[in-house]
């Protein structure tokens, strides 16, 4: 059962500078990095920003389970919520790891079921596409009060 605010702060975000001492639900409880899959969309260590930053875009392949753009911003940025491109209706309102409906700024990875994540405290773990999008999105933030127990993930 989760308890708390799942909405804030993320643990990164564009331009930020958080601390380790920022992790306040705990570094065990928080993602840091997670797996792209190429097959899904285009994906990059460092983003590729420049004067057409906000008007590019970033699309899933066309073989994907389903279609979808975001800004340049993800080839960097993930999103443990709903996709940026939910608003025009064509993606479902929650996401999980490796799940058949995310876009083009979800997380996937290469195997199936799930997908490899590094937390706070630099454990590496599977998250299964099974996980809950509530517990999904509270393990993106750092400071939100929930509480989460280690058999929801």
């Amino acid at each position: 059962m989760i308890q708390g605010n799942p909405s804030f702060p993320p643990a990164h975000y564009p331009n930020s500078r958080v601390a380790l001492g920022d992790i306040r639900d705990g570094t065990g409880a928080t993602l840091m990095i997670g797996e792209r899959s190429h097959n899904l969309a285009d994906a990059a260590w460092s983003g590729v920003f420049g004067s057409h930053a906000t008007s590019a875009r970033l699309c899933t392949k066309k073989d994907g389970p389903v279609y979808s753009c975001v800004g340049l911003m993800f080839l960097v940025m993930g999103r443990t919520g709903p996709s940026s491109d939910i608003l025009d209706g064509s993606l479902p309102a929650e996401g999980t790891p490796d799940g058949r409906g995310i876009g083009a700024d979800g997380f996937a990875s290469g195997h199936p079921g799930g997908c490899q994540f590094l937390l706070g405290d630099g454990l590496v773990r599977f998250l299964k596409e099974t996980v809950t999008p509530p517990v999904f999105r509270a393990l993106a933030t750092r400071a939100g009060g929930e509480i989460i127990g280690g058999d929801e993930y």
